[in-house]
Protein backbone atom coordinates (compact mmCIF):
# COMPACT_ATOMS: atom_id res chain seq x y z
CA UNK A 1 0.00 0.00 0.00
CA UNK A 2 1.60 3.36 -1.13
CA UNK A 3 1.92 5.63 1.69
CA UNK A 4 -0.33 8.93 2.00
CA UNK A 5 1.28 12.06 0.36
CA UNK A 6 1.07 14.97 3.13
CA UNK A 7 -0.29 18.62 1.52
CA UNK A 8 2.92 20.45 0.81
CA UNK A 9 1.45 24.10 1.01
CA UNK A 10 2.85 24.43 4.17
CA UNK A 11 6.61 23.95 3.33
CA UNK A 12 8.46 27.39 2.61
CA UNK A 13 9.93 27.97 -0.93
CA UNK A 14 13.34 27.44 -1.47
CA UNK A 15 15.38 29.68 -3.98
CA UNK A 16 16.66 33.42 -3.67
CA UNK A 17 13.54 35.19 -2.88
CA UNK A 18 13.14 39.22 -3.21
CA UNK A 19 12.75 41.44 0.42
CA UNK A 20 12.46 45.68 0.05
CA UNK A 21 12.71 46.83 3.50
CA UNK A 22 13.26 50.51 4.31
CA UNK A 23 13.76 51.23 0.50
CA UNK A 24 16.47 48.93 -0.16
CA UNK A 25 15.56 45.67 -2.58
CA UNK A 26 17.95 42.70 -1.67
CA UNK A 27 17.98 39.10 -3.21
CA UNK A 28 18.49 36.45 -0.04
CA UNK A 29 18.41 32.77 0.07
CA UNK A 30 16.43 32.67 3.38
CA UNK A 31 18.18 29.33 3.91
CA UNK A 32 21.16 31.19 4.67
CA UNK A 33 19.84 32.26 8.26
CA UNK A 34 20.15 28.48 8.89
CA UNK A 35 23.62 28.37 9.31
CA UNK A 36 24.92 28.29 13.21
CA UNK A 37 28.38 30.21 12.23
CA UNK A 38 26.31 32.98 10.50
CA UNK A 39 24.13 33.29 14.18
CA UNK A 40 27.75 33.35 15.65
CA UNK A 41 29.25 36.19 13.48
CA UNK A 42 26.19 38.24 14.21
CA UNK A 43 26.15 37.64 17.83
CA UNK A 44 30.15 38.58 17.88
CA UNK A 45 29.55 41.24 15.62
CA UNK A 46 26.46 43.13 17.86
CA UNK A 47 28.67 42.44 21.14
CA UNK A 48 31.78 43.70 20.32
CA UNK A 49 33.56 42.80 17.13
CA UNK A 50 31.82 45.09 14.77
CA UNK A 51 34.32 43.92 12.11
CA UNK A 52 32.41 40.66 11.57
CA UNK A 53 29.56 42.66 10.01
CA UNK A 54 30.89 42.40 6.70
CA UNK A 55 31.09 38.91 6.53
CA UNK A 56 27.77 38.70 7.93
CA UNK A 57 26.68 41.19 5.09
CA UNK A 58 28.67 39.21 2.28
CA UNK A 59 27.28 35.93 3.29
CA UNK A 60 23.48 37.31 3.90
CA UNK A 61 23.70 39.86 0.80
CA UNK A 62 26.30 38.41 -1.18
CA UNK A 63 27.60 40.46 -4.17
CA UNK A 64 24.58 43.04 -3.19
CA UNK A 65 26.50 43.46 0.06
CA UNK A 66 27.92 46.99 -1.50
CA UNK A 67 24.84 47.83 -2.31
CA UNK A 68 23.39 47.22 0.99
CA UNK A 69 26.37 49.36 2.77
CA UNK A 70 26.18 52.16 0.01
CA UNK A 71 21.97 52.46 0.98
CA UNK A 72 22.84 52.45 4.62
CA UNK A 73 25.10 54.90 4.52
CA UNK A 74 24.96 58.25 5.86
CA UNK A 75 25.11 60.94 2.99
CA UNK A 76 26.25 63.81 5.44
CA UNK A 77 28.53 61.55 7.53
CA UNK A 78 29.90 59.34 5.52
CA UNK A 79 29.14 56.64 7.64
CA UNK A 80 27.08 53.34 7.58
CA UNK A 81 25.86 53.18 11.40
CA UNK A 82 26.25 49.89 12.91
CA UNK A 83 22.96 49.54 14.42
CA UNK A 84 20.99 50.83 11.43
CA UNK A 85 22.80 47.61 9.51
CA UNK A 86 21.47 45.29 12.14
CA UNK A 87 18.29 47.09 12.35
CA UNK A 88 18.02 46.17 8.62
CA UNK A 89 19.23 43.03 8.48
CA UNK A 90 16.55 42.08 11.31
CA UNK A 91 13.84 43.02 8.95
CA UNK A 92 15.34 40.92 6.06
CA UNK A 93 15.37 38.13 8.09
CA UNK A 94 11.89 38.67 9.49
CA UNK A 95 10.46 38.59 5.78
CA UNK A 96 12.48 36.26 4.39
CA UNK A 97 12.57 33.86 7.28
CA UNK A 98 10.22 34.69 10.28
CA UNK A 99 10.76 30.94 11.62
CA UNK A 100 14.74 31.67 12.39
Amino acid sequence: MAATKQPQGHKPKKGVRTATVDGITVHVDPDVFNDANLLRDMRHAQKGDPLLMVDVAEKVYGNEADTVFDALTDKETGRADVERFFDFLTKVMTELAPNS
